[in-house]
């Protein structure tokens, strides 16, 4: 099972130290050699890098900046953990916030084509 998880430090969080860098990277490490971290990375200031587009009667249309709210570009953080389980995948991300520090984490199963086409 694969999942996406976005996560947003809390407002009152300053940066992590080093130390917790460290930590983190290495926990990180060891997530990927055990093939439960595929990949992960950080989301960059929606007011500067959102960019939305829309398909509608056969018309393609980008827009740079759109206004409106979303979970996505008020997080900080992603990654796509493959778990057995949303417990293993809740536990994994579980030790990634506390090395991370104060905020939130939404996580959803997300599937491949690959998955769709074996159900």
């Amino acid at each position: 099972m694969r999942f996406l998880t976005l996560f947003k430090p809390s407002s009152s969080a300053t940066p992590p130290s080093e130390a917790q860098l460290h930590a983190l990277d290495s926990y990180m490490d060891e997530l990927t050699k055990a093939g439960l971290l595929i990949a992960t990375g950080g989301i960059l200031s929606r007011q500067e890098n959102a960019v939305r587009t829309v398909l509608a009667n056969g018309r393609f249309s980008v827009t740079r900046n759109p206004p409106g709210a979303s979970v996505l570009f008020d997080s900080q953080g992603w990654a796509i953990l493959e778990a057995p389980s949303e417990a293993a995948a809740l536990e994994a991300l579980e030790r990634l916030t506390r090395l991370a520090g104060d905020g939130s984490n939404e996580i959803t199963q997300i599937v491949n084509h690959q998955s769709r086409a074996a159900s």
